[in-house]
C-alpha cells in the first residue's frame, strides 16, 4: 500500500468520531455567523432611519440629554456596533475553521506522522534551528510555531518549521516573517557563508533597520544631546540644568551607540560581498552574497538557479531565501498559507483530496533534498 493509502486509513478509522465533530462545529458556526449578521444588519437599520429622521428641529423639542443620545446612537454608536458586527462575522469564522484543524491534528497527526516515520509537533519547535546564524531573516524577538516536523530522507536529517517571527515595539508588534524555514546538513564542505535572496528583499541579515537609518538617528540623538548639554552648562547650575545635562549625555550614549550599531552594521555587510552572476535572468529576480565568489559560484551553478526557480512556482511564492553556513543549508519561504492542514470543516473527512494536498504538501520537502541533490556527498 502506497503512503497516501496508509495514512488515509488512519483517518478513515477515526472518520466518525472526526465527522461527528465536524458536524457540530459547522452547526455552530452557522448559528453564530446567522446571529451576528442579523445583529449587524439590525444595528445598520436602526442607525439608518434615526439619520434619515435626523432633524435639528425636530430634536430641539426633545429633551437635551434624550437628544443627545439619539444623535450618539445613529452617528456613533450604532455605526460602530455594525462594523464590529462585520469584524466579528469574519473573526468567528477563522477562529473555527482553524479550532477545527488543530482538533482534527491532535487526534490523528500523530499517527500519521509514525506512519511517515517523522516527528512531529503542534505550536512549539523539536529543536532550534540557527535561523539568526543563516542571515537569511529579519530581526525578531519572538517566535511562534505552527507545525514543525523532523525526519530522514535519503539519508539526510532534515528539519521543516512553519513559523511567524514577530518583533516587538513599544506600542505594536510587527510580523517580519511568515512561512516555512528547512535545514539540512548541505553533504559538502561549506567554509565560506553564501546567501541567495529574491531581489529587493532586505528582510536579512538579522536587521531592524538599515544603515541609514541608525545613522540619522544617531546624528539627531548626538545633535540634540550636545546642543542641550551645551545650554545647561551655560545656565546657573540649578536642578533644572542638572537634570537637562543627565538627559543630554543620555541622548549622547544613543546617538554613539546607534552610530556603532551602524559600524557593525557595515562591517557585516561587507563580509558577504554581492555576486554577479553570469546568468541575466536569475540575476534579474535574486541577489547573491558570499564571503568567498570562487566558493559561491560552486554553490549557485545553473541547475541550481532552475531548481530554486522551480521552488518558487511549487510553493506559489515570489519570496524565497537560501543559505549555506556551517555545512548546512537552509530555505526560508514566505507565504500566508496554511500548511500541513489535514482537515477542512467544510469538506467530509473521508475526502480523499485532504490527504492527498497534505501529502504534497510533505512531498515538497523531500523534493528539496531531490532538487538540490543534498544526499550526494560531494567534497568542496
Amino acid at each position: 500500500m502506497d503512503k497516501i493509502g496508509s495514512i488515509y486509513e488512519i483517518i478513515l478509522q477515526k472518520s466518525d468520531f472526526l465527522e461527528t465533530r465536524r458536524k457540530i462545529m459547522l452547526k455552530s458556526l452557522y448559528i453564530k455567523e446567522i446571529l451576528t449578521i442579523i445583529l449587524m444588519l439590525l444595528s445598520a437599520f436602526i442607525s439608518y432611519k434615526l439619520i434619515l429622521k435626523f432633524n435639528i428641529d425636530s430634536f430641539s423639542y426633545i429633551e437635551p440629554f434624550l437628544g443627545f443620545i439619539c444623535v450618539i446612537s445613529a452617528f456613533i454608536i450604532l455605526p460602530c456596533l455594525t462594523i464590529i458586527c462585520a469584524a466579528g462575522t469574519f473573526q468567528i469564522f477563522k477562529n473555527t475553521v482553524k479550532e477545527f484543524s488543530d482538533f482534527v491534528k491532535k487526534t490523528c497527526m500523530k499517527d500519521l506522522t509514525k506512519e511517515l516515520s517523522l516527528l512531529w509537533e503542534n505550536k512549539k519547535a523539536i529543536e532550534d534551528l540557527p535561523l539568526q546564524i543563516s542571515d537569511i531573516f529579519p530581526a525578531y524577538t519572538n517566535i511562534e510555531y505552527d507545525d514543525t516536523f523532523q525526519g530522514t530522507y535519503l539519508d539526510t536529517e532534515f528539519h521543516a518549521q512553519e513559523l511567524k517571527l514577530i518583533l516587538k515595539g513599544s506600542k505594536s508588534n510587527t510580523t517580519t516573517f511568515r512561512g516555512i524555514a528547512i535545514c539540512m546538513p548541505a553533504n559538502k564542505k561549506v567554509k565560506a557563508q553564501t546567501i541567495i535572496t529574491t531581489k529587493k528583499d532586505t528582510n536579512i541579515r538579522n536587521r531592524a533597520m538599515t544603515v541609514p537609518i541608525m545613522l540619522l538617528l544617531g546624528t539627531v540623538f548626538l545633535v540634540l544631546g550636545i546642543f542641550g548639554l551645551k545650554i545647561a552648562l551655560s545656565g546657573n547650575n540649578t536642578a533644572s540644568d542638572t537634570k537637562v545635562i543627565f538627559n543630554s549625555i543620555g541622548s549622547i550614549g544613543v546617538g554613539i551607540g546607534a552610530f556603532f550599531l551602524a559600524v557593525v552594521q557595515i562591517k557585516n555587510e561587507r563580509r558577504l560581498q554581492k555576486i554577479k552572476l553570469e546568468d541575466l535572468n536569475f540575476d534579474k529576480k535574486f541577489n547573491v552574497y558570499s564571503e568567498d565568489q570562487i566558493e559561491a559560484r560552486y554553490h549557485v551553478t545553473t541547475a541550481f538557479m532552475d531548481r530554486l526557480q522551480n521552488l518558487q512556482t511549487a510553493f506559489g511564492t515570489k519570496n524565497i531565501k537560501c543559505s549555506f553556513f556551517n555545512d548546512k543549508v537552509m530555505f526560508a519561504i514566505s507565504t500566508s498559507k496554511d500548511l500541513f492542514e489535514i482537515g477542512n470543516l467544510f469538506v467530509q473527512i473521508t475526502d480523499k483530496k485532504q490527504i492527498e494536498k497534505f501529502y504534497a504538501e510533505l512531498s515538497s520537502v523531500y523534493n528539496m533534498i531531490d532538487y538540490f541533490k543534498l544526499a550526494e556527498k560531494t567534497g568542496l
